[in-house]
Parts: structure tokens; C-alpha cells; sequence
């Protein structure tokens, strides 16, 4: 009877530190899905030059078939109702991507209290496929502003010689064509 009465005893313990879990996860899940929209519209409303849409809204939707969360983007337009990203250009696209990663990164960074060494490198991979020229240098400011945030590296892959151009450095991969292997440069930006 007495290990009947424990056994008891620790699953109903069990299933209030079970409760109470569920309940702060919702509430963290919550706070760091509202951190999410505003880092991303910061960086949106900073790069975004057009006028078509006026924000990116991310919110929480639950699946009853796989009981878990998952989460919608959509694109406030002018007139109050939300579109898929879809149906957007491909560099209004491609700026969504760049402010939703930008903000993400922003709320990890912000949760590791700027310890710089377990930060991950901040990465984009040809940021600037899509983006007109305006939008391009929207871009380098963007990166100018992630320095602010302590970031330990940033490490863009591109074509574009402007944005080379403005990175510290310039780590070059060409084919060469006499072996057909890679060689690889490292210089200081925008050095010929």
C-alpha cells in the first residue's frame, strides 16, 4: 500500500511539472514569436524600399492531426489584408528571407547574451539574387547594423562586387582550369 501511495504520489507530481512545462513552453513560445515579428519588421522596414507591403506577420498555427505548432508567414499590403509570400516578386521574396534570418539570428543572439564565442557565424548565401540595385545597398547597410549586434563573423557567398567590396575580407575560390581543382585567395576586401 505504501508503494502504491508513492507511485501515486510521484505521477501526480509528474503531471503537474508536466502542466507547468506545457504552460511556460506556450508562454516562451509566445514571447519569442513576438521578438521574431518585431526583429524581422525592423530589419523588413529598413531594407524593403517599395511600397506594396507594409510588414511581415508570423504567427502560430496549430495542427490537430499532428498536435504540434507550426508557423505562417504572410505580407500586410496596404489595404489591411495579408497575402502569401508566394505572390510576391522574386525580391520582395528574397527580402523576406533576408529580415526573417536577420531576425531570428538578432533574438538568438540576444538569448546567448552576447557571449560571442557560441554564436554561429551569421551566413547568406547570394543575398543579392533578386534584388535591384537600391535593394543591394539596403543590404550592405543591413550588414553594417548586424555588426551592432556583436555578431563574432559574417560570412556572405556572392557574385556581386559591390557587396564584396565592402567585406573586411575577400576569401576568393576560382577553378583552375589547367588542373580543374579549386584555388583559393584570401585578401582584404576590395584589394586588386
Amino acid at each position: 500500500e505504501r508503494k502504491a501511495e508513492w507511485a501515486n504520489a510521484v505521477h501526480d507530481e509528474l503531471n503537474s511539472v508536466l502542466t507547468i512545462y506545457e504552460n511556460v513552453k506556450s508562454e516562451l513560445r509566445e514571447k519569442y514569436l513576438a521578438y521574431i515579428n518585431q526583429y524581422t519588421n525592423d530589419i523588413f522596414q529598413d531594407i524593403y524600399l517599395n511600397s506594396s507591403y507594409q510588414r511581415v506577420v508570423i504567427s502560430e498555427v496549430y495542427d490537430e492531426r499532428s498536435d504540434s505548432y507550426d508557423y505562417e508567414i504572410e505580407l500586410l499590403r496596404d489595404d489591411g489584408m495579408t497575402e502569401d509570400p508566394s505572390n510576391a516578386s522574386g525580391g520582395e521574396r528574397a527580402i523576406v528571407n533576408l529580415a526573417l534570418r536577420a531576425g531570428i539570428y538578432k533574438l538568438i543572439a540576444e538569448l546567448e547574451g552576447g557571449d560571442r564565442g557560441r554564436l554561429p557565424p551569421f551566413i547568406l548565401d547570394e543575398p543579392t539574387t533578386f534584388l535591384d540595385e537600391d535593394h543591394v545597398g539596403q543590404l550592405e547597410e543591413m550588414l553594417d547594423r548586424i555588426r551592432d549586434w556583436d555578431v563574432p563573423q559574417v560570412i556572405v557567398v556572392s557574385h556581386d562586387e559591390t557587396l564584396i567590396h565592402g567585406a573586411d575580407h575577400e576569401c576568393r575560390v576560382e577553378i583552375d582550369e589547367a588542373t580543374n581543382t579549386s584555388r583559393v585567395t584570401m585578401r582584404s576586401a576590395g584589394a586588386d
